[in-house]
């Protein structure tokens, strides 16, 4: 449960489609590209490939590799904490699934 939340939270700072990071970084992308300024998006395309590396790496340990004597003797989480993980996970593949919703309110409340 950890462990597939976090690779939620890692897969959206990535910017994975269907996750509210890739939705962040293709608005920011598009902003940057329509004002003009080709080269803070390439640069930020850049710096993205470089942290992808990074978070990747993380994925890679958490799945592939065989966990340490330290993970055997993990307690389980209480519940309270259990929810403060699942529930912003659940919101950031809302954000990317359903994105429309809070484009409009966005764009509404930027008119006021």
């Amino acid at each position: 449960m950890t462990a597939a939340a976090f690779s939620i939270f890692l897969l959206s700072l990535i910017g994975v489609p269907l996750t509210g990071g890739f939705f962040g970084k293709f608005y920011i992308f598009k902003a940057a590209l329509e004002s003009k300024l080709v080269w803070l998006a390439v640069l930020g395309l850049l710096n993205s490939a470089v942290a992808a590396y990074y978070y990747l790496r993380i994925l890679v340990v958490m799945y592939m590799q065989e966990p340490g004597e330290a993970a055997l003797e993990v307690e389980p989480l209480p519940l309270g904490l259990k929810a403060a993980l699942i529930a912003p996970a659940a919101g950031i593949l809302i954000l990317g699934i359903f994105p429309a919703v809070l484009l409009e309110f966005a764009i509404r409340s930027a008119k006021l």
